[in-house]
């Protein structure tokens, strides 16, 4: 595919000077604004570079080992997404060019039955860049946009006869499903087939912003079935990142999801959580301080409560049997320097549950909730 001249990167240079230094070479890298540029930079096209790393991951072939990528593979993986991230605003030609929405799925663990992991915060970025231009509807003008993504749409497939055979499938559930419907707890989400089944925000549901500290007009106990749904209601800002908000702000909102049961502590109104990449450091004495753990950070400067959600897959006695849920504003009191198992130092955070707020109520979901909740796979048609 060709990319026209007007459809590079808005950048006035073709490279990209990182300010920041790299976390895994420790130097400043100067990576290309350009699309055109990117298979020359980084000697092969990036998606075929980033699958490459799933299989390695996954141990693809068959009867080859999975392992975790090497410094240099990890180097590699975190120089594509800061390059890709930085083309913003996008454009629908560059996300073709580069198959941007693949690339980022694969890592951020987006397209299903993914059984490989990609080390934080590149998964972290990922979901963060993905979020981002999915925002931005992947850069597809209005006047291009399927027809049916508009609200009058029925059930029919929200594409065109002259779509690719290669587009996904998506159709627009019956607002009076009792799952998928206006009604439902899977209510402003799609389903997508092409050839899996993933799950997406429909473009026509009012979206709430999560860029808001306190509630958010979310109730505590509030229950979702899955983190996008949390996303769609201004709960949290992120389908995959555990810390939601801006550097410069602080944090809206967190997910205590058991990614790092081994260094976290959750007692319920007092909780230890951890910054990200807190597993792979090894350096004794300086922890790696990633933008997410610079965002929550900034709490402990502004006094701002951040939201608290909780998934089914916490270490808590009190979290939900599926799904995810609000338990409600905590303060961020106090950051400590940690070691994890390989001795390298982290950042963990201790969260303290504020007080005059409704009690958690760890019964929710509430059983008809739970039954609602296994319909979820079954779809629509």
């Amino acid at each position: 595919m060709s990319l026209d001249s007007d459809d590079t990167a808005t950048n006035t240079s073709n490279v990209l000077n990182s300010s920041d230094r790299d976390p895994y070479n420790g130097g400043d890298a100067k990576l290309p604004t350009d699309p055109r540029l990117f298979k020359q930079f980084f000697h092969e096209d990036p998606i075929r570079i980033i699958r490459n790393f799933a299989s390695i991951l996954k141990g693809l072939p068959p009867k080859r080992q999975p392992r975790s990528l090497t410094t240099d593979e990890h180097i590699r993986l975190n120089h594509i997404l800061k390059a890709c991230a930085a083309l913003d605003p996008i454009t629908h030609s560059t996300e073709k060019f580069l198959q941007l929405k693949g690339l980022l799925s694969i890592v951020a663990g987006i397209l299903p039955n993914t059984a490989w992991s990609f080390p934080e915060p590149e998964k972290s970025l990922a979901a963060d860049t993905y979020d981002k231009f999915s925002a931005q509807n992947w850069g597809i003008p209005p006047s291009q946009q399927a027809p049916s993504l508009q609200a009058t749409t029925n059930r029919s497939p929200l594409s065109s006869r002259n779509t690719l055979a290669s587009r996904p499938r998506i159709t627009i559930p019956s607002p009076n499903h009792p799952i998928y419907g206006s009604s439902g707890i899977m209510r402003g989400i799609v389903i997508a087939r092409s050839p899996h089944q993933s799950y997406r925000l429909d473009p026509s549901y009012p979206r709430r912003s999560c860029k808001v500290f306190g509630h958010n007009d979310t109730s505590v106990g509030q229950w979702w079935p899955t983190q996008l749904c949390a996303l769609r209601d201004g709960a949290h800002g992120h389908i995959q990142g555990g810390i939601s908000g801006t550097e410069a702000a602080g944090a809206f909102s967190i997910v205590i999801s058991g990614m790092y049961s081994d260094l976290d502590r959750d007692f319920g109104a007092t909780v230890y959580y951890s910054g990200s990449d807190a597993h792979a450091n090894t350096d004794p004495e300086t922890p790696k301080i990633s933008n997410a753990t610079k965002t929550l950070r900034r709490n402990l400067d502004t006094g701002n409560a951040v939201r608290v959600l909780r998934s089914s897959q916490g270490g808590w006695a009190g979290r939900p049997s599926v799904g995810i849920r609000y338990d409600g504003l905590y303060a961020v009191v106090e950051e400590k320097v940690r070691k994890n198992c390989k001795g390298g130092a982290y950042v963990r955070f201790l969260l303290e549950r504020e007080d005059g707020q409704e009690r958690i109520e760890k019964w929710r979901p509430s059983s008809k909730e739970r039954r609602e909740f296994e319909k979820v796979v079954d779809g629509y048609h």
